[in-house]
């Protein structure tokens, strides 16, 4: 019996985050990921380049027989995914509602820092969803350039970034922190460490997982091996995987969806 596979994609390697929580809870599970590197980041991008990219994936996966596509990304969660729905006739997890069901479980005081790229933050997607379930939470939401480019090129030196980049909500009696880029929690501990000691980092990748758990019909069948595309450097996506491994097996190759460069 073939299984049909879940598939992913984000701009880079920042979903592997989601993947790995995938793999915790679906471990019979085969995946794609598409990491669309040739086009990161998507921050900032615009909304019909954005659209292009995003629909010509969409449409590779599903040639693929992707039986759910889950979009560990952010900035496309918050601008293409409703669109990508009407377009195409797959069941899609965004990130937005498991994330926010997290938060609701996770916050006490209802003071909220929401860390995103320029996309996400600057859509309000975030703040108007938190504050439509938990009405009154004091929002401080934030940026830091550079740091998503970092961790995709497997940069270590991340510290003073980070510290400067969470300056500002330091003192502030928040409880909770979105990490609203996948790539962020790559480096959890990292971002933890430059918080005020009550503050929580919330990496949302368990709660998509346990959404698409809830949602996808998974066959228990083995071995389990996935299929790892790129659209940019090869040796870049080894690499990264070698210092953050997935548990499966899997093949990887670079594949040019005729999508210009920018």
């Amino acid at each position: 019996m073939t299984q049909q596979p879940i598939a992913l994609f984000d701009s880079g390697v920042g979903g592997l985050s989601v993947l790995k929580a995938l793999e915790h809870l679906l471990p019979h599970q085969s995946f794609i990921y598409f990491s669309d590197s040739a086009h990161f980041p998507y921050g900032k991008k615009s909304l019909p380049e954005l659209l292009r990219y995003t629909s010509q994936i969409t449409a590779f996966l599903i040639s693929l027989g992707a039986k759910m596509i889950v979009v560990p990304c952010h900035t496309a969660s918050t601008l293409v995914v409703p669109t990508l729905r009407e377009n195409f006739p797959i069941p899609m997890i965004g990130m937005i509602e498991p994330t926010i069901k997290a938060l609701k479980k996770m916050t006490l005081n209802r003071r909220i820092a929401i860390m995103g790229t320029e996309g996400t933050i600057g859509s309000g997607i975030y703040q108007r969803a938190i504050e439509k379930e938990l009405p009154g939470s004091t929002l401080f939401p934030l940026t830091c350039p550079q740091l998503e480019q970092k961790i995709e090129r497997g940069q270590s030196d991340v510290q003073d970034l980070i510290r400067h980049c969470v300056k500002p909500i330091l003192g502030q009696e928040i409880d909770t922190l979105i990490l609203a880029c996948t790539h962020y929690p790559h480096i959890r501990n990292e971002i933890e460490e430059e918080l005020d000691p009550q503050t929580r980092a919330l990496d949302p990748s368990l709660s998509i997982a346990e959404e698409v758990k809830m949602r996808a019909k998974c066959e228990e069948l083995e071995p389990v091996k996935h299929l790892f595309y790129t659209s940019g450097d090869v040796e870049s996506f080894k690499s990264f995987l070698k210092m953050h491994p997935v548990k499966g097996a899997f093949e990887m190759q670079k594949v040019d969806l005729g999508v210009p460069r920018p």
